[in-house]
């Protein structure tokens, strides 16, 4: 598979400047802010292949992976892997389903087509304009304002923007607010995952099944 990074030099979200990943030590310099490569998770992938943090690559260039597919029928996720910015990048909209198949999940003759349905479950903040919102100091998390430092190279221990934890107050499936599916009276198989950053889950049904 070849991944081609069609994205803009500007980061839709707020970089910290102090964690690794976003700055070059060696040459004394900030990385480029929009970093990406990709990880295909839960796949059985040759090292040199599963999108090594620090294997990024910037816009305008791409990165050939192999996937062998060797595994048995999968419900997988790809998503951008890279050291310091995953996390930004999963909120902005890097991932998506990587299914496998097999002659053992053909033969149970499951759902297929419109009658099967994935569907990545993630949380976000919107902005007023509704553009995302994601926060742009510790201070959303714990009401920490310092002191801290922003320079890379003499960071303090508390980072100046990353937050250990994030919820967001509105539900997206993939990618879309509150959705609804129109659905026929028939059998349906559902793909399910949990593509939060923090946010554990707990589905039920509105009959309460």
């Amino acid at each position: 598979v070849r991944f081609t990074s069609a994205l803009p030099t500007k980061h839709l979200l707020p970089i910290d400047p102090t964690l690794d990943g976003a700055y070059n030590y060696m040459l004394n310099t900030p990385n480029p802010e929009v970093r990406t490569i990709t990880h295909l998770h839960g796949g059985h992938t040759r090292p040199e292949h599963d999108g090594f943090p620090e294997h990024w690559y910037v816009p305008g260039s791409s990165r050939d992976h192999i996937y062998d597919n060797n595994q048995p029928a999968s419900t997988l996720w790809y998503h951008d892997h890279a050291m310091g910015s995953t996390r930004l990048n999963v909120y902005a909209g890097l991932a998506g389903f990587y299914l496998l198949r097999d002659k053992t999940e053909t033969a149970l003759n499951l759902p297929r087509g419109t009658f099967e349905v994935p569907l990545a479950i993630q949380d976000r903040c919107f902005n007023a304009d509704g553009s995302l919102f994601y926060p742009t100091s510790r201070e959303y998390f714990d009401g920490y304002t310092g002191p801290y430092s922003t320079d890379p190279v003499n960071p303090t221990d508390v980072p100046p923007v990353w937050n250990p934890e994030f919820f967001g107050n509105a539900m997206v499936v993939n990618g879309k607010v509150w959705p609804y599916l129109n659905v026929f009276k028939s059998q349906y198989r559902f793909r399910l995952l949990n593509g939060c950053c923090a946010r554990t889950l707990v589905l039920t049904l509105s009959n309460g099944g």
